[in-house]
């Protein structure tokens, strides 16, 4: 056969989401230049590329191209060996293709990323909200959970979760403030999750709790503001009442006998000069005296008094 093709290293270790670089060689023993398009098969040829693809080299000569294998950086490569092969076919004798291969042991590895969803609840005195701790890893990882949250009170269903290789595992968390919250406007209570994989470091996750009055701001204001249009509509009425009494016609209240003035009225003193015909001679006198006053009063009396002359 007219050429020789190697791969270096034979094997290398590859992790999952880390470039990793074969070197392949390509030696042409034959009489003609020829042109040599290499290319990688099976599993892992998508995550493989070779620069250049194509080789042109002369008599006697070698050349060379680099493959840079990157697997992508999931759960789904497991832990082991992978073979990784490549095609390197002569452009005037396709069929005389050659089949060069290496290893690539594929390294453990562990992926923690976490979330809190949603990140801002809200209640009159308690909500709820979801941690979800992904491992996007090929190897089982654990985590630790722990929950600042200032004056709220906190609980969570389980601080240290386990994860298996490409999972994701929820936690429930609950929070609770200490007291209602009557009127006014909504309060925020920031907390903050904190999830610890083992051997990583710590991720942070911030949320905020919106305590809600039981009256809204506005309930206060509304009840001043219906009061003072009941006592408005309270005015009116009596302004109304008012004026229509004074644009009435007078009643007229007739007396009873209890009613009556008890007062005495001022007696009238009338003069009454009597002239005797003839000379009066010892003896008496005798005359007739009418009264007629209009209105008088049942218990009405007239009093005479008669003065005689010297």
């Amino acid at each position: 056969m007219a050429t020789v093709a190697d791969i270096e290293p034979a094997s290398l270790e590859v992790t999952p989401g880390q470039a990793e670089v074969f070197t392949l060689s390509v030696r042409n023993e034959g009489d003609d230049v020829e042109a040599y398009h290499l290319s990688a098969v099976d599993e892992a040829a998508e995550f493989v590329v070779i620069e250049p693809d194509t080789l042109l080299v002369h008599p006697g000569e070698t050349g060379t191209a680099t493959a840079t294998i990157t697997l992508e950086h999931t759960g789904k490569w497991s832990v082991g060996e992978l073979i990784v092969r490549f095609h390197i076919v002569p452009a005037g004798q396709p069929d005389e293709f050659l089949v060069v291969e290496a290893i690539a042991t594929i390294q453990s590895f562990s992926d923690v990323a976490a979330v809190l969803s949603p990140p801002a609840i809200q209640g009159r005195r308690r909500a709820e909200a979801e941690i979800a701790i992904a491992n996007a890893g090929n190897a089982h990882a654990y985590a630790d959970v722990s929950v600042s949250a200032g004056e709220l009170a906190v609980s969570i269903d389980q601080a240290h979760a386990a994860l298996p290789a490409n999972s994701t595992e929820s936690i429930d968390l609950k929070v609770r403030a200490n007291g209602l919250l009557w009127r006014g406007d909504p309060v925020q209570h920031p907390f903050v999750v904190t999830v610890t994989p083992e051997d990583h470091s710590s991720i942070s996750l911030e949320g905020t709790f919106t305590q809600l009055p039981l009256l809204p701001g506005w309930t206060f204001k509304a009840l001043i503001g219906v009061a003072a249009a009941l006592a408005l509509l309270l005015v009116l009425w009596i302004g109304a009442a008012v004026l229509g009494g004074l644009g009435a016609p007078a009643k007229t209240v007739a007396a009873t006998p209890t009613e009556t003035a008890t007062s005495t009225p001022e007696p009238a003193t009338i003069d009454i000069s009597l002239t005797a015909a003839t000379t009066p001679t010892a003896g008496s006198v005798a005359t007739t005296l009418e009264v007629e006053v209009d209105g008088a009063p049942d218990d009405s009396f007239v009093a005479v008094a008669v003065t005689w002359p010297p």
